[in-house]
């Protein structure tokens, strides 16, 4: 078993974290403490959680955290093990081999085969508070200034530089084993997350060469568009963020049609949704691959490690803002360079930062700008392929700026290389169309989506249900329909300004829109 058990310690008090299985707790209790163990209501684990933990406080007042998987991080039993081994193995080796500071591990087990019957890890606790509780409490008490998202940013970048001198042969995620540590099968977020773990016919590494890691995320956008859930992704119609509004009433008022549009049809899950997000990762394949991978010959010198999950609340700090310590390594692996080098998003990586604030020189050696520029475009590919953002179209967009080039007017004046004209003329290809047939298959019975939309508007009301069904409307008639900002800030506009009529007739654009009830 890898690790070196510490010598025993006389423990003065167990704490509890929420998130734990009662069960466990009691088992491993009566292993620790030797005595019965207690505890009221308010402990019982919340659901949701991926890991639940106990913490352990010492007579000098140093504390221990023994954690260990509650829900699976995948869907197999295999897969939560092999991340709980990685984890451990990246801990220690970044711990051996560099300054950045994270939790030191006292032992592990990665499967159940031990006298307390789960997978662990001992391992010690964190140092100062979580950037995402600012003054310590439970709550986020403020938003970063610039000066302090610099300062943390200075940081990361000096942390990112000894990462990326840390080269290993292939890409995937780490491992120890009896003749030292080792890369194997890749267990990013994009090859696991969102039961990913379950798609069978999918690469997981390790992989020898880039193009065929990014290659091997784009086929898992495929697949999970074909087989998984999609949660709240629409590709025609990117979730409504903050920033694209003036306040937050109007934010509000965006995000109430955009679900009132998502709610009709069944939209998240219909095989017309899927196929798009299938002809993104054709896209992806085709023009945007070839421009982020380096040529073979300039992967000899290995690939560095990467957190995959750099947000608030995996950063810890002190009251100076002095990072002390970075947690939840669970899916770090190997990767090409320049994702190493990509700016993290604050406060989740799903909000992109596009300016190149990291730290790009630590001592004597700078980093070759060509690996920040792609850093960039792999931002945006990472944040389409693991589903990991709420404006999949923006990003989408992004990259086939970069990659085709900026939009120019065709002859008769429409965008030909823009990306809603790239998508129609995809959707007309032969091997597209059969597609389109095969998902089609498998779309909910007609009676069952109805039912939800009547549940749904039953509870929000029929005016909201026939501006729903306008946009809906126009989205069926114009293949290049984009429900994004735009069209919900018109719509407000619209709104706002017949608001006052009392006749229950509103006019969009000129028509005429009657409120009118179904039963």
């Amino acid at each position: 078993m890898p690790g070196d058990m510490p010598a025993t310690r006389r423990k003065r008090n167990i704490f509890f974290h929420a998130d734990f299985n009662l069960t466990h707790l009691l088992r491993l209790a009566e292993r620790l403490r030797r005595q019965p163990c207690t505890c009221d209501d308010s402990q019982i684990p919340k659901a949701g959680a991926l890991n639940w933990a106990i913490f352990l406080e010492f007579d000098d007042g140093v504390e221990w955290v023994f954690r260990a998987p509650y829900s699976s991080y995948a869907a197999s039993k295999r897969v939560t093990w092999r991340l709980l081994a990685s984890e451990a193995a990246t801990l220690k080796y970044v711990r051996e081999h560099t300054s950045i500071p994270v939790p030191e591990v006292f032992h592990y087990s990665s499967t159940n085969e031990n006298d307390i019957g789960i997978p662990y890890i001992l391992m010690s606790k964190a140092t100062g508070h979580p950037l995402a509780t600012l003054s310590g409490s439970s709550t986020l008490a403020r938003v970063l200034t610039e000066d302090e998202k610099k300062k943390i940013m200075r940081q990361l970048g000096c942390y990112a530089r000894q990462l990326f001198g840390l080269h290993f042969p292939t890409i995937g995620s780490l491992f120890e084993g009896e003749e030292g540590y080792y890369v194997d099968e890749c267990l990013s977020p994009g090859h696991v997350l969102q039961d990913r773990d379950t798609i069978e016919d999918m690469s997981r590494g390790p992989f020898h060469n880039e193009a065929d890691y990014y290659s091997s995320l784009a086929t898992a956008l495929h697949l999970h568009a074909e087989q998984l859930p999609m949660g709240y992704h629409i590709l025609r119609a990117p979730v409504p963020v903050p920033q694209e509004y003036p306040n937050f009433a109007k934010y509000y008022a965006a995000t109430d049609r955009w679900n009132d549009f998502a709610a009709l049809g069944g939209i998240v899950d219909s095989s017309m949704n899927r196929l798009q997000y299938c002809l993104a990762s054709q896209l992806l394949q085709d023009s945007v691959i070839p421009r982020i991978v380096r040529p073979v010959c300039q992967s000899a010198s290995g690939f560095p490690l990467h957190h995959h999950d750099i947000s608030l609340q995996n950063l810890f700090v002190d009251d100076d803002l002095n990072i002390t310590c970075i947690i939840d390594w669970a899916f770090s692996s190997t990767v090409p360079p320049a994702q190493l080098l990509a700016t993290p998003g604050l406060p989740h990586p799903r909000d992109l930062v596009l300016d190149l604030s990291l730290n790009r020189k630590t001592g004597s050696c700078i980093i070759e700008s060509n690996y920040w520029k792609v850093g960039q475009i792999v931002s945006r590919f990472m944040r389409l392929v693991n589903l990991d953002a709420l404006q999949d179209y923006n990003h989408l967009e992004a990259l086939c700026a970069l990659a085709l080039g900026p939009v120019t007017p065709g002859d008769d004046g429409d965008d030909t290389n823009s990306l809603p004209a790239i998508l129609a003329t995809r959707a007309t290809a032969h091997d597209v169309l059969a597609l389109a047939d095969e998902l089609a298959a498998d779309d909910e019975p007609e009676s069952e989506i109805r039912r939800r939309e009547k549940e749904y508007f039953d509870a929000v009301g029929v005016k909201r249900l026939a501006l729903a069904r306008k946009v809906a409307f126009a989205a069926k008639m114009n293949p290049q329909f984009v429900a994004d900002g735009r069209l919900w800030r018109w719509i407000d506009t619209v709104m706002e300004y017949y608001d006052s009529a009392e006749s229950g007739e509103y006019f969009e654009g000129g028509l005429s829109l009657k409120v009118v009830d179904d039963e």
